[in-house]
């Protein structure tokens, strides 16, 4: 959860340590690469680091794949090795895979004040629909007794 505008400065951190502090559920997001272990792994650290710290666990409620790209080899084969850790580390791995969408690029950078507003204004994109079905997930991770709108 890094401040949109600052992603890599020490704003963003701060916002990121703050988030995981105060979380009571944690949603991996991470990109089908050759780093994404090592991304996540250092997630799984700063936020067991960030529960010690405030003197509570947040759950980890699983990993939600960004930028995906079903059509490109590289992706499929480097998820099955992504996939078999996770697994290995009981970590979830979400159903939802949110893929690369220009229309929701545009709604990431306009986010300022919009939020899941403008993204959700794209229903016809095939990633807000990712992101409905990954809300999906979500409650029913969380809330198991909440009525299934769907």
């Amino acid at each position: 959860m890094d401040h949109p505008r600052y992603p890599t400065s020490a704003i963003g951190l701060g916002y990121t340590r703050a988030a995981l502090a105060a979380a009571h559920y944690i949603v991996i997001p991470a990109a089908v690469e050759v780093f994404a272990v090592q991304s996540i792994n250092r997630l799984l650290d700063s936020a067991r680091a960030m529960a010690a710290l405030a003197g509570r666990d947040a759950q980890i409620l699983g990993c939600v794949l960004t930028r995906w790209d079903a059509s490109v080899a590289a992706m499929r084969t480097q998820l099955l090795t992504l996939s078999d850790w996770l697994q290995a580390t009981q970590v979830r791995l979400f159903e939802a895979k949110i893929p690369t969408d220009r229309m929701i690029d545009r709604a990431h950078l306009s986010t300022v004040g919009g939020g899941l507003t403008t993204i959700f204004g794209y229903r016809r994109s095939a990633a807000a629909s990712a992101y409905a079905s990954l809300l999906h997930e979500v409650v029913k991770a969380t809330a198991p007794d909440v009525n299934d709108p769907y």
